[in-house]
């Protein structure tokens, strides 16, 4: 967002949005077309063929240390940097292939392929 931009105002932000900030896309993308979504009347749970990985920073609290050391408190504004360069990367990479993140975790994500598609 560019300098003097405002985001969207909260009376703005759909049901969807929020979603999306905590799910998966598949499963926003399964629920958005539903005007007046009820809740779950109990857990949802569907088998697919697939791979799921995790990706972890080696040497984080190596870094870490080096940085505070090396730049002190600005140690933590160059590891912020760093960690969401990173990411920014891997989660572009993931959605390019079609890929979806499931979680993040501190400095790791968790992310799945696509299911397959039917021929």
């Amino acid at each position: 967002m560019a300098s003097g931009e405002q985001g969207p105002s909260p009376g703005s932000i759909t049901a969807i949005q929020v979603l999306a900030s905590y799910a998966p896309a598949e499963l926003v993308l399964r629920h958005a077309a539903d005007r007046h979504p009820a809740p779950p009347s109990a857990p949802e749970r569907e088998d697919f063929e697939g791979a799921v990985g995790f990706v972890d920073v080696s040497g984080f609290t190596a870094l870490s240390e080096r940085l505070q050391k090396d730049f002190g408190n600005k140690g933590s504004e160059k590891l912020n940097q760093y960690i969401n360069s990173y990411l920014t990367r891997l989660i572009d990479g993931v959605s390019h292939h079609g890929g979806d993140v499931i979680k993040f975790a501190g400095d790791a994500l968790q992310a799945r392929d696509p299911p397959p598609v039917d021929e």
